[in-house]
């Protein structure tokens, strides 16, 4: 039992948990009105850039193309460009090789079987040709 100031009276553990439910409740709908204020402000602005490319493509139909075919062709070319820098990166880069151990770890394979006694052998054959590492 507790002394609150605010109430000028004893609160029990129940009460403590319900009011601190309430609070939890009240700081997620105070996020939630954000949330949501902040996704009516960004849909307002994607609305508002599609009417100015489509007022674009209307009033100035050649310009419009222009400009498009020219963004996306940089698009392309810069999507290229960085997998060609990937691919580079990839060639140049040294192998990874990890040190030869003169005893590696043990490992246990575990195989999860219900009412399978007809895979047992062939699964048997298979794991004792596992070559590790």
């Amino acid at each position: 039992m507790a002394y609150d100031k605010n109430l000028g009276r004893p609160v029990y553990e129940a009460q403590e948990q319900d009011h601190a439910a309430r609070g939890a409740l009240q700081a997620e709908a105070v996020w939630s009105a954000a949330y949501s204020e902040a996704n009516i402000a960004l849909r307002l602005c994607a609305l508002a850039l599609l009417v100015i490319v489509m007022s674009c493509f209307i009033y100035f139909p050649v310009s419009a193309l222009n400009v498009f075919g020219l963004t996306l062709s940089l698009v392309i070319i810069t999507v290229a460009l960085l997998r060609f820098i990937g691919c580079g990166h990839a060639l140049l880069r040294q192998p990874d090789r990890s040190p030869a151990l003169k005893h590696y770890p043990a490992y246990t394979v575990l195989v999860p079987m219900r009412d399978e006694a007809n895979m047992v052998r062939a699964l048997m054959c298979h794991l004792s040709k596992l070559d590790y590492p």
